[in-house]
């Protein structure tokens, strides 16, 4: 591990460092006498760095002014300046040019932070290869007060949370807080051009919680869900860029806007995905949702701010068969623009708006003409599997929804075709078909 710290007014590492709760909230004790300004910090990481137990980090940069530093007291790892009679902070970059893994429960892989009595500086991060941080109230990044701040994830970058949300103990891949207002630059944003998986918690919080039970509360209380959505507690905004992609966890808060590929997909689809804070997509935007028409289950992603909608809907069905529609998309918020749903070579998909909600559904399979190059064997197991699905596709629902995917490849033929080609018409799938 790395600790890079800068410290005016004196303070630096003291205490039990290996608390499970995290707190870097702002001390005012207005010492009299006590003041000096922390210096800018500047950590490159250049070989891979990987913690396994709880409670660790992979790097921690702070710059700080008016005293402070790390120092754990009765369970609580505490970060930040204690908050002399005056004295300012620099700027903190934290650039990741090698893998950084933090793995353990409530631990974090970047935690970087600018923080004094007067002001406070930029903290930067830049990822350029990939970040993991650890389950429950851990994070891949953690971006600490600061002004104006940013986490660029970089092509080939990626930052990842920690443990499962199955399971109901993954972290977050970013967080961000603050206990300032918006108007004194509290505020994070996240440039993704490389891979997020994960939920980001971009706020300037309630000084009366610690963070770990603040970002908490995101995820389990609707009525702080509500709180947030609606007040000037979230800030920060992710922009995901064409080339980036987002896999979202379970609760994200943070404003969005999305020119690349935001996804629920991953696991069994049926759940609920809240996301707190605007959403905006672009043209060139695709939304990509989980669903299985067979076992009547969909991931159903809930915006409770503000939405612009342009760019596509796409499916990521794990199961095909007939007469099954999903509320994937519900909305609180105003709503303008739209968008479409993506036809795969293979399915056509339809969507409606109905009332605050979506809804899709399928309107039919074409898998024997997906494609004009298809050979006649091809076509032949094709149309068998479109007769399939007219007649309810049980015990084939999987097949389908295998083959709608490799349609929707944006260089899915040559594939396509050679999976149908692996079903001769003597094959036991054509001989089912009959």
């Amino acid at each position: 591990a790395i600790i890079a710290q800068s410290i005016g007014g004196g303070g630096g590492i003291g205490g039990d460092l290996s608390a499970a709760t995290l707190d870097a909230s702002y001390i005012n004790s207005d010492q009299a006498g006590v003041s000096g300004d922390g210096g800018v910090v500047d950590v490159t990481v250049g070989g891979a760095i990987q913690t396994q137990g709880d409670n660790a980090y992979g790097v921690i940069a702070q710059s700080i002014g008016g005293r402070g530093g790390l120092w754990g007291n009765d369970g609580v790892l505490h970060a930040g300046s204690v908050g002399g009679a005056d004295g300012n902070s620099s700027t903190v970059n934290v650039t990741a040019n090698a893998n950084i893994t933090s793995a353990g429960e409530n631990s974090i892989g970047i935690f970087a932070q600018s923080m004094a009595p007067d002001t406070s500086e930029t903290v930067t991060v830049t990822v350029n290869k990939t970040v993991t941080g650890g389950s429950g109230a851990g994070s891949g990044v953690f971006v600490s007060q600061g002004a104006n701040n940013v986490v660029n994830v970089n092509s080939g970058g990626a930052i990842l949370a920690g443990g499962s949300a199955d399971d109901g103990d993954q972290g977050y891949a970013v967080e961000y807080n603050a206990t300032y207002d918006r108007e004194y630059g509290a505020w994070l944003t996240v440039n993704n051009q490389g891979t997020i998986s994960g939920d980001t918690y971009l706020v300037a919080a309630d000084q009366s919680q610690t963070i770990a039970n603040s970002a908490a509360q995101a995820r389990t209380a609707a009525t702080s869900a509500a709180m947030l959505a609606t007040n000037e507690r979230i800030a920060g905004r992710v922009v995901n860029f064409k080339e980036g992609h987002w896999t979202l966890g379970d609760t994200s808060v943070g404003h969005v806007l999305n020119a690349g590929t935001i996804t629920t997909a991953r696991g069994t689809p049926g759940r609920s995905v809240p996301l707190l804070g605007s959403f905006r997509q672009k043209a060139n935007g695709i939304l990509e949702i989980a669903a299985d028409f067979d076992g009547g289950t969909a991931d159903r992603l809930e915006f409770l701010g503000d939405v612009t909608l342009a760019g596509k809907l796409r499916i990521a069905a794990s199961g095909i068969s007939p007469g099954t529609s999903h509320s994937v998309l519900s909305f609180g918020g105003n709503v303008t623009g739209g968008f479409d749903v993506v036809d795969s070579a293979a399915v056509d998909y339809q969507l409606d708006m109905i009332g605050n909600e979506a809804v899709v559904s399928i309107n039919g399979t074409r898998f024997g003409s997906a494609y004009a190059s298809l050979n006649s064997n091809q076509q032949s197991v094709g149309d068998h599997l479109d007769r399939i699905y007219d007649s309810g596709a049980v015990g084939y629902a999987e097949v389908l929804a295998d083959l709608d995917g490799l349609s929707a490849l944006d260089n899915g033929e040559a594939t396509y075709a050679a999976a149908l080609g692996s079903f001769t018409p003597g094959s036991a799938l054509a001989a089912a078909a009959t």
